[in-house]
């Protein structure tokens, strides 16, 4: 058991680096059973690491990347502490380098995506403070030229629900019901996280439940965490790899289902249900009832800008 503690941005980057592949059997591994090892052991005692010291490259670290691999719990186990003998030590070392590039790659483009993800929701507190105008961030974005390269091509993450753990009292007892609430369970809890996403299909075929998702703002660490206890990832894609084609308006469709998820607050028991108002996104609303002979009207205004909804 190594005493590293890899994030999932790391597995995933040296996962699909190998090919989804172990790397010492080479055949496929599927994300879900992944084991990350050490070639050069971990528990290595320190004199051994001395006497290899002389055939290791010169800035040679047990924790980097050119150290580890993608692996079976299979071939994982049955190497364990081994010490490969020199040639082959070589040789596996220096297939890790060869790809190491790929994976700096990779962890730099869930870096990228994760800083803006933090960006973006200190842009968010910032304009709820009032620390920063909202015409200000449209006039910035107005002077830059418009781009369809970021975010064209999004992360599609599938998840599968695992039914290990005995589900919560309130859950649905058969489906199609309990798939749906899974399903909005997960929903829930992806867009905790901040992520832009859309759900791109479910399958409820057999005995489980999966669904696939596409990510423009992602943070695995974070979607590992918040997912709900019974779901588990089983591969992270490329949008282009998965379907060949472009992802086209998906982002703009993405953007509209967050706009309505942050505006929209079906569950809140209020009438017209609005959580932030839909002209400015400002959640400092005020809401008044008017009852006549008839019927009752509700009415919901935002004191900044003035926007009146009402039901």
């Amino acid at each position: 058991m190594s005493d590293y503690s890899f994030s999932e941005a790391q597995k995933v980057s040296i996962w699909r680096s190998d090919g989804e592949k172990c790397f010492y059997c080479r055949i496929p591994v599927a994300y879900s059973e992944l084991q990350v090892d050490h070639i050069v052991p971990e528990s290595i005692p320190s004199n051994k690491l001395g006497e290899l010291q002389p055939v290791l490259p010169s800035n040679f670290e047990i924790n980097s990347i050119p150290n580890w691999a993608t692996c079976h719990q299979g071939c994982n186990i049955r190497k364990s502490a081994y010490i490969f003998e020199t040639p082959a030590l070589l040789y596996y070392l220096d297939m890790a380098q060869k790809r190491a590039g790929t994976v700096q790659k990779y962890l730099d483009d869930f870096e990228v995506q994760k800083q803006n993800g933090r960006l973006l929701s200190t842009l968010k507190v910032r304009l709820e403070k009032g620390h920063l105008s909202q015409a200000t961030v449209l006039a910035v974005l107005g002077d830059l030229p418009a781009s369809r390269q970021t975010g064209s091509d999004p992360w599609v993450v599938a998840f599968g629900a695992n039914f290990f753990d005995p589900l919560p009292d309130d859950a649905p007892e058969q489906d199609p019901q309990l798939s749906d609430w899974l399903l909005e369970r997960l929903d829930r809890d992806l867009a905790s996280t901040g992520a832009v996403f859309r759900r791109l299909d479910d399958d409820r075929s057999g005995e489980g439940v999966s669904a696939r998702y596409a990510f423009w703002l992602l943070d695995l660490d974070s979607v590992r965490e918040n997912a709900d206890f019974c779901w588990d990832v089983l591969t992270v894609q490329r949008y282009s790899e998965l379907f060949k084609t472009p992802a086209d308006d998906l982002l703009d469709r993405a953007v509209v289902l967050r706009y309505h998820q942050i505006v929209h607050n079906a569950s809140s028991g209020d009438p017209i249900g609005l959580s932030a108002c839909p002209d400015c996104g400002s959640t400092d609303l005020k809401r008044a009832s008017f009852s006549n002979d008839d019927d009752t009207i509700y009415e919901v205004m935002c004191n900044e800008c003035g926007h009146r909804s009402t039901s």
